[in-house]
Order: structure tokens, then C-alpha cells, then sequence
């Protein structure tokens, strides 16, 4: 058995897995092709991530209002947390500046470390404590929760590889999802 890892945006991973290229993903459960089924869907929450300097680091909580007039660190449209952080936004009056786009979450930190920008990132990409001069916070209105399962296509089934690999699997992913 061969055990290929890609990474990649939302967008690739739903392709990968749409084309067959991938048996499964790992990936975020909205906005879907009728192809692709999700199973064991999480949730997960979403921050803010400020430079370790910024005005509003002091505060326990923000509002997303909070962050109108900040300049973005952010991931490429492509992205369905970007999408979702846009469209979270609009349903709320607000247009965000994505100012800085990246593709990696450590980059992302590191800009938003040197006071590039801010940013908003899912609990699982958050660093680890002091690997970033950043300030990580709640997001209390409103609430920012991204659904990620493992996803593959609806008429094909699994090979007793894949289906194995996902028995190992697929307690840690529910296990981590908890953290």
C-alpha cells in the first residue's frame, strides 16, 4: 500500500477528490458538488490573530465590526474559509480589506507577526504558543464555525486500502476536533 499526501486549498482538495485523483479528503463540508459526500463532519471554531502590538489585543473578545477597518492577511478567494469569512462578513454589512494573500497558514502568521495585518484562522491552524508574536482571540459576534469532514465521491467506493487507512484514521481526526 502507497499513502500519497497533498496538501492544498478547499478548492484543490474537492477536485482532487471530484476528478478520483484522491480516494478521500480532508476538507471543508460546504458548498459541495452533488458528487461528494462528507462524512464525519466537525466543527470548528474561528479567531482573530493580531500582532502581539496591535490596539485591540488587550480586549477578551471581538466583534468582527471590531476588525472593519484593518488591512488582511488572508488566503487566495479560492479558499472556502476565505469564502466563508466573506460571506460571513457581507451578511453582516461588512467589506473586509484583503490586502496581503497567501497560500500557507505559516505564512500567514508571519506577516500578521511583523504587523502586516490581522487575521482569521480555524482553531486546527492556530500555532503553537509562543511560535508567533501574535495574539490570538475570540471571535464573539458573529460566530465563526467552519464544518470540515472527510469527503469523497458519492457513486465510487473506497479500496480496502483507503477504508483501512480511515479506521486508523478517523478517531484522531474526531479526537483532534475536540481539542
Amino acid at each position: 500500500m502507497e499513502i500519497h499526501l497533498s496538501e492544498g486549498l478547499g478548492s484543490d482538495v474537492h477536485e482532487d477528490v471530484r476528478s478520483g485523483f484522491a480516494d478521500f479528503g480532508i476538507g471543508n463540508a460546504v458548498a459541495l458538488s452533488q458528487e461528494i459526500v462528507t462524512e464525519e463532519i466537525v466543527q470548528e471554531s474561528c479567531f482573530a490573530v493580531l500582532p502581539s502590538t496591535h490596539r485591540l489585543r488587550s480586549k477578551p473578545s471581538l466583534a468582527l465590526r471590531d476588525l472593519e477597518d484593518e488591512e488582511f492577511v488572508s488566503l487566495p478567494t479560492s479558499a472556502g474559509l476565505r469564502r466563508q469569512i466573506d460571506a460571513i462578513a457581507a451578511a453582516n454589512g461588512l467589506s473586509l480589506k484583503h490586502t496581503t494573500v497567501v497560500e500557507q497558514f505559516g505564512t500567514l502568521f508571519d506577516f500578521v507577526a511583523a504587523a502586516v495585518g490581522v487575521a482569521i484562522v480555524p482553531a486546527s491552524a492556530l500555532p503553537k504558543k509562543r511560535q508567533y508574536k501574535v495574539v490570538i482571540k475570540p471571535i464573539s459576534s458573529p460566530a465563526f464555525v467552519r464544518r470540515i469532514g472527510i469527503l469523497r465521491l458519492r457513486n465510487r467506493p473506497l479500496t480496502p486500502a483507503a477504508t483501512g487507512f480511515l479506521d486508523i484514521f478517523r478517531p484522531l481526526f474526531l479526537s483532534a476536533s475536540r481539542r
